[in-house]
Parts: structure tokens; sequence; C-alpha cells
């Protein structure tokens, strides 16, 4: 939408999603948690393309991946995720690439680790 508040475009159909992150390319990373044909899911993490419309599902999986942040230049997109075997365990925070490829775990705690942010 405009600053002003007018000209309310809706972007995609994607359901429920807690967070959003803008990208520096034109993107918006979100954590989604209702995919059509699907209903309610876990959480998995999705990209928009702003000027396609188009949504990539980046994470598909039973672990609760949300809260994504985009790295400063774009290259990264950190996230929290409970990983299996249990996916009811506390988060912890990952790092991948905007492809949802190189998946990496930064941090294994036993407390939850959520809301990653980069530092500039």
């Amino acid at each position: 939408m405009k600053a002003n508040g007018t000209g309310i475009t809706r972007l995609a159909n994607a359901g429920l999603a807690r967070r959003l992150a803008w990208g520096r390319s034109g993107k918006i990373a979100f954590d989604a948690h209702v995919w059509p044909g699907e209903g309610l899911s876990d959480g998995e993490i999705a990209v928009l393309t702003v000027s396609t419309k188009v949504v990539t599902r980046l994470t598909n999986n039973t672990a609760e991946d949300r809260s994504p942040a985009w790295s400063p230049d774009g290259s990264k997109i950190a996230f929290a995720s409970n990983p299996a075997p249990s996916s009811t365990g506390p988060l912890q925070i990952y790092v991948m690439n905007p492809n949802g490829t190189g998946v990496t775990r930064l941090t294994n705690n036993q407390a939850s680790d959520d809301e990653p942010a980069w530092g500039r």
C-alpha cells in the first residue's frame, strides 16, 4: 500500500504468517502457517517475490520454522526452528541461502533461541 494507507494490494494468499521480513531485492520472507490444500501447518519459511507475486516455499518439515530475518546483504536468511527428532524441543537459530539450500544450525541451547536479528 501507499504510505498514506491507500492502494492496498494483495500480494499472496498465504494464510497466517507471524513475521514478515523485507529483503533488499524486492522479496519478502515470512513464516506461513496455512498452505493451500494443506490447511494449518507447523510453520514453514517462504519467500514472496513482490514483482511477480510468486511464493516459494523454502522449508517443508515437521519442525516449527519461524521468524525469518534477511542478512544485510540479502545473501542469507536466519530463522528459528525446533529440529527433529522431537520437533517439540527448544527453538534454535539456523541460517540458509535465499533459495532454501545450505541450512546450517548456529545455536545449540537448552533454552529457546528465537527472533534472530543481524548486526550491521
